[in-house]
């Protein structure tokens, strides 16, 4: 989220609501990113190849995915994707491991038109804390009968499951202007329940994407971003990150959480009848 900074100045403002953010080119450096083609050959790849496969990306386009990854993690990708079906959604396999990479991981993979992208990161190994807190949470949920009791108790629950810093609900008005309604915090953080922001803090294509994708994880606001190899396909066309866990985000949004000082952040979108209704917004 942004709140309408003063130290970003107009110009800025200007250039992030014409940025076609899901077509950066550049993911996350905490993870890796391979573009395939239907039956399973590489067509693109993050920079990062080398540190994650010990081979240079050049090595890795042209090449079959099971050179990387093994026939066996194949055969679960594409029984995931068979599951997904044709919905826009991500399949997730944990705790993998890849006959090039000498890491266990967590892969996401979806679809992306006719090609098929697969992230991996490294595995956690961190018992599902998920599983066992969302039963519990939709059981108190049901006992409030107020929008600012669900938000509150939201807020408690989330940061109990995430440990960040600051969990926030924001609520957008009829005018596209946003308000804190809910907030759960460490105690030396100052409070920013109740602040006010306008509908221009958040781009139209910002908007749009939170639809598409409800979850958004900056993992650390620092970071030096990798760039896709190649940015463009031979048809001329960049890949579509809209999906994508690891899609690097507008260097305004990072400006904006370096002045605000946060480190990490992650978003999860309130939909309420196909429509964006708010935010729970994290920061660390």
């Amino acid at each position: 989220m942004n709140h309408a900074d003063p130290s970003v100045d107009q110009a800025d403002m200007q250039a992030c609501a014409r940025e076609a953010i899901e077509f950066l080119g550049q993911v996350q450096p905490h993870g890796f990113l391979i573009e395939c083609s239907p039956d399973w050959i590489v067509r693109r790849v993050s920079a990062n190849m080398r540190s994650w496969f010990g081979r240079q990306p050049e090595q890795a386009l042209g090449a079959p995915l099971s050179d990387l990854f093994g026939p066996r993690l194949i055969h679960d990708l594409r029984g995931e994707l068979q599951l997904m079906g044709e919905r826009p959604v991500v399949g997730r396999l944990y705790d993998r491991q890849a006959t090039g990479c000498d890491r266990s991981l967590d892969l996401a993979v979806h679809r992306a038109g006719e090609t098929i992208v697969i992230e991996g990161e490294p595995a956690t190994g961190e018992p599902n804390r998920a599983a066992t807190a969302v039963p519990t949470l939709l059981a108190q949920l049901r006992h409030e009968k107020t929008v600012e009791g669900l938000a509150g108790m939201i807020v408690r629950q989330v940061r109990a499951l995430t440990q960040f810093d600051r969990i926030m609900v924001y609520r957008f008005h009829h005018d596209g202007s946003g308000e804190v309604i809910a907030e759960s915090k460490a105690t030396s953080l100052p409070s920013f329940k109740g602040l006010r922001y306008p509908a221009s803090d958040i781009p139209p294509q910002a908007r749009a994407l939170y639809l598409r994708n409800p979850i958004r994880l900056i993992a650390d606001v620092g970071a030096q971003t990798v760039d896709l190899i190649p940015r463009i396909d031979p048809m001329g066309r960049p890949l579509d990150l809209s999906m994508a866990d690891l899609r690097a985000v507008s260097p305004v949004h990072i400006e904006y959480l370096r002045n605000m000082g946060v480190a990490a952040s992650m978003s999860i979108s309130i939909v309420v009848g196909g429509e964006l209704w708010g935010l729970i917004a994290a920061h660390h």
